[in-house]
């Protein structure tokens, strides 16, 4: 499972929730799961296979788990998500335009512009057209589209 995704400010709580599938005796399934970032070790998960994370610090993790199955056989590769900070940041700028805070949607996306993974800067250089857009810079959020646009054509997306 190959996810990017951001730990960002105002982020207190994060949710993993997580399985190893046995119908035979699922009972005797093991698993652990630790968040590269944060974790030093392995943690056994005993329970509802939850890991609840809070007051993480902005910047990029990788959650993984691993598991047996009910003959205590270990899965061969951990199972992992990364998390990266580019991708939530694009998602914040696009809230902040939603909500009208458009200086500081301008702010998160333009600081994020040179941070981006190529493949997500056509996502970004769209919300910095919405935003020049709503403040009514009609020629510089047509430039930002044409370059999104321009660079979909270049990633074939």
């Amino acid at each position: 499972a190959k996810q990017s995704n951001t730990i960002t400010p105002g982020n207190h709580r994060y949710i993993f929730d997580y399985s190893a599938l046995s119908f035979i005796a699922p009972d005797k399934n093991q698993l652990y799961f630790r968040l590269e970032g944060q974790d030093k070790d392995w943690i056994h998960s005993i329970g509802d296979n939850r890991a609840i994370y809070t007051n993480l610090e902005p910047g990029n993790y990788r959650f993984e788990v691993k598991a047996t199955n009910n003959d205590g056989v270990w899965s061969k590769t951990p199972q992992k998500i990364k998390y990266g900070r580019a991708v939530f940041q694009i998602t914040l700028g696009a809230i902040l335009l939603r909500q009208e805070k458009l200086d500081a949607a301008l702010a998160v996306l333009t600081s994020e512009k040179l941070q981006v993974p190529v493949k997500d800067l056509p996502h970004l250089l769209t919300q910095l057209g919405y935003v020049f857009e709503r403040k009514g810079q009609l020629s510089k959020a047509a430039d930002y589209a044409l370059e999104a646009l321009h660079l979909c054509d270049t990633l074939l997306i």
